[in-house]
């Protein structure tokens, strides 16, 4: 498997907050944070995916280019600003405390402060992250949506070797692994892409030790027609109407 280097990237990157809709261009007055230069290399092996679904894909975001993918109906789970304790172990698990925002978790996951020490470099964002405890090798980390979802975007770190699979109801529609040089530090961003998914499945396999997630964005499956596809769609319909007219006028003479 060939490995190829994606070079330090400087960037300032918008937070959001809590639920937070993502807007087509970024709010400067949101408040930012920039991340040094060290902290964003990153080695990528070749990341073999599977595609099972049209339109279908995996693959890693450059920094500060989530914009890029989102839409004006996309929300964030940022996991703030939520209170969270410094350690794993006094942690609640994460299931439906955040259903509000329409998604759910299941694993071993539970919202910790960056105090807990679990990613050296803190969080991707504000001071809380997602993290996950595995019992065994392999474990799992589900995330629900209640609604299928267009892609999403997010970050993880504390794994070197990480299998992702996306599904609709039972059916897989896209599935990847990446293999990162540095563990230790947070991802860029992970986009999952399909005509449709409402489940996510998330496996660090290469030890029982923790790992985390933050910056979770997603993007709904559109079920009201874009206004550029109404105004397309009221011309067709005009030019059919048209074209009636002028064929019963041309009959009728």
């Amino acid at each position: 498997m060939q490995c190829r280097w994606l070079p330090p990237i400087a960037h300032n990157r918008t937070l959001l907050a809590e639920g937070h809709k993502f807007p087509k261009i970024p709010d400067p007055s949101m408040s930012t944070k920039t991340f040094p230069a060290a902290l964003l290399a990153a080695a990528l092996c070749a990341v073999p995916q599977t595609v099972l679904s049209q339109g279908a894909l995996m693959q890693l975001v450059a920094y500060g280019a989530q914009n890029l993918y989102l839409k004006p109906n996309s929300s964030s789970v940022t996991f703030d600003p939520t209170a969270a304790p410094c350690s794993l172990g006094a942690a609640t698990p994460l299931t439906n405390q955040l259903a509000g925002l329409g998604v759910t978790f299941s694993g071993n996951g539970a919202i910790v402060n960056q105090c807990a020490g679990l990613v050296p470099a803190g969080a991707q964002s504000g001071t809380n992250y997602l993290a996950v405890q595995p019992v065994a090798a392999g474990s799992l980390e589900q995330i629900t949506f209640d609604a299928p979802q267009a892609n999403a975007l997010f970050s993880l770190a504390g794994v070197k070797n990480v299998w992702i699979d996306a599904f609709l109801g039972g059916t897989m529609v896209v599935t990847g692994s990446f293999t990162f040089a540095n563990p230790g530090d947070w991802t860029q961003p992970i986009l999952v892409q399909a005509e449709a998914f409402d489940r996510l499945t998330i496996r660090r396999g290469e030890s029982l030790a923790p790992w985390a997630i933050d910056d979770l964005f997603a993007t709904p499956v559109s079920v009201v027609p874009e206004p550029s596809t109404n105004a397309l769609l009221a011309m067709g319909l005009l030019c059919l109407t048209l074209a009636v007219k002028r064929h019963r006028a041309s009959t009728n003479a």
